[in-house]
């Protein structure tokens, strides 16, 4: 097989989230191809041997800083994901805090208050609803306890966050009734409310700042490593050159097993297509 074709194999498979499993499932298989040259099995390999080694190491090392960006990506998306959810709350808790202030003005009828007050509960409700919207992976984020997100099912690693619940019941939007409570009672527990949504977009913005410095350091690491690898010629080779060691006979582990190996490591575009070209 072409080595074009298989560099479009590799680059084909990074559609699919990481799958750590597989990763280490690749890893064993350069580590078979490896002892296979130094047993002998497969004669006239010694450059290449030690080659592929230095290869393998430095993918399982690509891999892991990968994998800590993906982390990261996700990590980053689900605090944006709160910081969305918080500003929607806030611009609800705004119009509250105007509906109150209305009937504190004077001027209404009972009926009138009675609506403000179903206006109030509406409100209350479309809280209650964005809340629960905010999620990630199909888990709800706003719950006040730790919840955790697993990026290994065999290995059962992952990564876990914490959020402040922000339902009317906990933002104390429960005990609001203008009909019976005085309207500075009112408008005090919407501005509370307010204040406390507040913080938390504070938190979760600085979270995002850090999570882009993370984010632009994990970046270049890789992008370290990568330079590393073509500085001792482990990359840029042309065509099939750095796999062989002048032996045409060894076309069965550069087809088979290092397409396996490679395109299921799953790292960026750029590094498996240029690991292979």
């Amino acid at each position: 097989m072409e080595i074009r074709e298989i560099a479009a194999q590799a680059v084909n498979a990074l559609v699919s989230p990481i799958d750590l499993s597989k990763v280490r499932e690749s890893e064993s298989t350069l580590a078979r191809a490896v002892e296979r040259l130094r047993s002998g099995e497969v004669e006239g390999r010694d450059r290449l041997s030690i080659r592929m080694g230095a290869i393998r190491h430095e993918l399982s090392r690509l891999r892991e800083t990968h994998a800590n960006l993906r982390i990261e990506q996700a990590q980053k998306t689900i605090a944006q994901t709160v910081q969305s959810t918080a500003g929607a709350i806030q611009g609800e808790l705004t119009e509250m805090r105007r509906l109150a202030e209305a009937v504190a003005e004077g001027g209404m009828s009972e009926d009138q208050v009675q609506d403000v007050q179903l206006m109030l509960e509406t409100r209350a409700a479309r809280i209650d609803e964005l809340a629960a919207q905010a999620r990630f992976s199909g888990q709800e984020l706003l719950t006040g306890e730790t919840v955790r997100f697993t990026t290994d099912a065999i290995t059962e690693e992952g990564f876990e966050v914490v959020y402040s619940e922000m339902d009317s019941t906990a933002l104390g939007l429960g005990a609001l009734d203008v009909v019976n409570q005085s309207s500075e009672t009112a408008i005090g527990l919407v501005e509370q409310a307010a204040e406390t949504v507040a913080a938390a977009e504070t938190a979760v913005a600085s979270e995002i700042e850090d999570l882009d410095v993370r984010l632009g350091e994990r970046v270049s690491e890789l992008q370290e490593r990568f330079g590393e690898m073509r500085s001792r010629e482990l990359l840029g080779a042309p065509a099939e050159t750095r796999w062989r060691a002048g032996d045409s006979a060894d076309s069965a582990i550069s087809a088979g097993d290092l397409r396996t190996a490679l395109s299921s490591i799953q790292l960026d575009a750029e590094v498996v297509a240029s690991v292979l070209r």
